[in-house]
């Protein structure tokens, strides 16, 4: 009603007398002076409420329809143009490592394939959260947690000992033929990802991504020593990111760039496929059985836990795939865990990192760094599983000679 009020009360062209006074800074008093006299004959009728009402709607809505129109499409546009610039960003940079990066000299796989009245598996592990950068000590975490490159470093040592030493148990029963590394994201811990990141890093971002890929293709070098065929499947994570969410397409993301990275390191040794995913999700077929890989960030917690969250995205998941999915598998949660959902198995991985300040202070929690291993039967699905502990010992307070526990300062 007011609208129509509005626009039978005003001529256009008094519209137009209104904008264009308003543009050059007249006060909303001073426009209805000017339109009492100049439409009016002197007749004080236009005041400065109805005017600023007539200004608005002429501004909302008249002929400007098409204006509108016209400003969405070269918004729309200039949106399409910087996410192409960013897709460029990517690709220069890779290009740049594709040149500048050496190769890791190639090694020789091992050459075996014994008789056995045992149906052959291939194996699968885990790796995801190794978040390199992060830098935590036993100040902040209460004595409860420490993790640096350092640590890194032998935790990546001890899971490719790990991996080794149970597969030569059971490698004496059956063949193993392939490993497969399910990369499930934040590889690097990033610099921005939160206020305060940067006080709990010990790597800038560049650093993260190079010598982050740097140890992680020695590890998977290591192991194509070990077994036969090694596949590793990379997806990326919410603390690769770069900005703000929202400001970069989704592969400027550092996971992406380091596991591009450790793609091209690889390429020459050929018993290693590097499969680096350009989506956030993952489906691939192991031994007939169907593995959907995820980061996790899309599934929220409800008290802490995902348990809720993830039996609904997994549903959801198989909806839009259209078929049963075997194995969902991700990070991000840093716990161990597994339950069935929906004729399936969700199965969530450990960390490397273990306890920081951030889940001490607000979810009074520290988990065990670990990673899984796990046997893939073509008619069975996953068989044997282990927990694969990276810590050298777990965290302990021990009572200091002023009957205190943590970390203090004493006068």
């Amino acid at each position: 009603m007011r609208r129509n009020a509005i626009n039978h009360r005003y001529s256009d062209d008094e519209l137009n007398f209104v904008t264009s006074l308003r543009k050059e800074g007249y006060s909303w008093e001073e426009i209805a002076g000017e339109c009492n006299q100049k439409f009016w004959q002197g007749k004080r009728i236009r005041t400065k409420e109805s005017v600023k009402s007539a200004f608005k709607y002429h501004k909302y809505y008249s002929p400007r329809k098409n204006v509108c129109a016209h400003e969405l499409l070269k918004a729309n546009q200039e949106l399409q143009r910087q996410l192409e610039r960013e897709r460029a960003k990517t690709e220069v940079i890779l290009n740049v490592i594709k040149t500048s990066i050496a190769k890791l000299p190639p090694v020789e796989p091992p050459k075996f394939h014994k008789k056995s009245k045992f149906d052959d598996e291939e194996a699968g592990l885990l790796f995801s959260d190794t978040q390199i950068g992060q830098c935590q000590n036993k100040i902040d975490t209460s004595g409860f947690a420490e993790y640096n490159f350092q640590i890194f470093e032998k935790r990546l040592k001890k899971l490719v000992v790990g991996v080794k030493r149970i597969y030569d148990i059971h490698s004496q029963a059956y063949n193993i033929t392939r490993l497969n590394i399910f990369g499930l994201g934040d590889y690097v811990e990033g610099e921005s990802i939160f206020p305060g990141n940067p006080f709990y890093i010990d790597q800038i971002l560049v650093d993260q991504i190079f010598l982050g890929a740097q140890k992680i293709a020695e590890a998977i070098l290591a192991l194509a020593q070990i077994f036969p065929r090694v596949r590793a499947i990379f997806i990326y994570g919410n603390h690769g990111k770069l900005g703000k969410k929202g400001e970069h397409s989704l592969r400027s993301n550092a996971d992406y760039i380091l596991a591009r990275t450790v793609q091209i390191m690889l390429r020459d040794q050929h018993n290693i496929e590097i499969i680096v995913s350009e989506s956030p999700l993952c489906l691939v077929e192991v031994q007939k059985h169907l593995f959907l890989l995820v980061h996790g960030d899309q599934v929220k917690s409800y008290l802490k836990l995902p348990f809720y969250g993830l039996d609904t995205a997994a549903r959801r998941w198989m909806s839009l795939v259209g078929q049963r999915i075997d194995y969902v598998v991700l990070g991000h949660h840093h716990r161990n865990c597994s339950f069935d959902v929906a004729y399936s198995e969700a199965i969530i991985n450990g960390a490397f990192p273990g306890g920081s300040e951030y889940s001490l202070r607000k979810q009074y929690e520290a988990s065990e760094p670990s990673q899984l291993f796990f046997g893939i039967h073509p008619r069975k699905g996953i068989t044997w599983r282990y927990k694969i502990k990276l810590a050298d010992k777990k965290f302990v307070l021990k009572r200091k000679g002023d009957g205190v526990y943590t970390p203090v300062t004493v006068s």
